[in-house]
């Protein structure tokens, strides 16, 4: 309140904000965090459960993976499934691959999406509708999500504080 212009301090306050908010998430969210290497469920969780609209967003779409009918993320996912955020993994088959680890290439191409979801910021205006992983390198270096294309690395696997970090810029890039 004391330097209102301050952009350091600006900076500081939101992920000072968000932190508490992930405080407040069940257990399990949390615990995706810590992880070196998280799979396409936890990227789920940790989405459904830190991007509060997520939780109460209505969906027209009505998909189901075959693979996540007995998983115990089961609801979270079908939530970003539904709302377009994630994809499934194998269209012709119809499964989610919960299991599997997270590629940074998806996980920009869903963290875009979300972005799209939330509210179409400007870095995305020329983007097409599906963003394939190269795509999303490319988009995620406009969007300031990557620092350059040349640390996208799409295949490597993802850590939780990586997705974290990402799904805190997205929210900052649509205003919360």
């Amino acid at each position: 309140a004391l330097y209102p212009e301050d952009p350091s301090l600006a900076e500081k306050l939101e992920l000072a904000t968000f932190r508490w908010r992930l405080e407040r998430v069940p257990p399990h969210a949390a615990a995706v965090v810590g992880r070196p290497e998280i799979s396409r469920a936890e990227f789920a969780t940790l989405l459904f459960w830190t991007v509060p609209s997520l939780r109460s967003a209505q969906s027209e779409a009505g998909q189901i993976a075959s693979d996540i009918l007995e998983h115990p993320r089961r609801e979270e996912i079908v939530r970003v499934l539904n709302l377009g955020v994630m994809d499934v993994a194998d269209p012709a088959l119809r499964s989610f691959e919960p299991d599997r680890p997270l590629a940074r290439g998806d996980a920009l191409a869903s963290l875009l999406r979300l972005a799209r979801l939330l509210g179409q910021p400007a870095c995305l205006a020329a983007a097409p509708p599906e963003l394939g992983r190269a795509a999303a390198c490319e988009y995620g270096v406009r969007c300031g999500l990557l620092a350059d294309a040349d640390a996208c690395l799409p295949s490597t696997a993802v850590s939780g504080e990586e997705a974290l970090e990402g799904i805190r810029r997205v929210l900052g890039l649509a205003g919360g």
